[in-house]
């Protein structure tokens, strides 16, 4: 496989590419907007659940793009908010963004005999 062709595969589902930067904009936007980190980490493992059952194809992209978004949005904005003092925390979201992946692939796998109907 070339680069090219590497690329061309990697960059295929746009709309998911979309979806998955508008959600860790989304998740960083919410994060430093409330008083605690859960709804941030509720929201990265939900988007990363969908992202990864609706596109399974290569889900790790999706885990590195909601992760993303919160430094993305800081080093953008310049308001680090409660990460001032310590600025390695806003990598903290990879766990969420993972373990939603990995549930979305599960629940993809999960989800596959279910598609096909009774044999005749």
């Amino acid at each position: 496989m070339t680069a090219k062709d590497f690329l061309n595969r990697m960059f295929t589902e746009r709309l998911a590419w979309a979806a998955s930067i508008a959600g860790g904009m989304l998740c960083a936007f919410v994060d430093l907007q409330s008083p605690t980190r859960w709804p941030y980490i509720l929201l990265l493992a939900s988007f990363g659940l969908i992202l990864a059952s609706w596109q399974p194809k290569w889900a790790w992209r999706w885990t590195f793009l909601l992760a993303g978004g919160l430094p993305a949005f800081v080093l953008v904005t310049n308001h680090w908010g409660p990460y001032s003092m310590d600025r390695f925390d806003v990598l903290y979201g990879l766990v969420p963004a993972t373990l939603g992946t990995l549930g979305g692939i599960v629940l993809r796998r999960m989800s596959r005999p279910l598609n096909h109907g009774p044999v005749e």
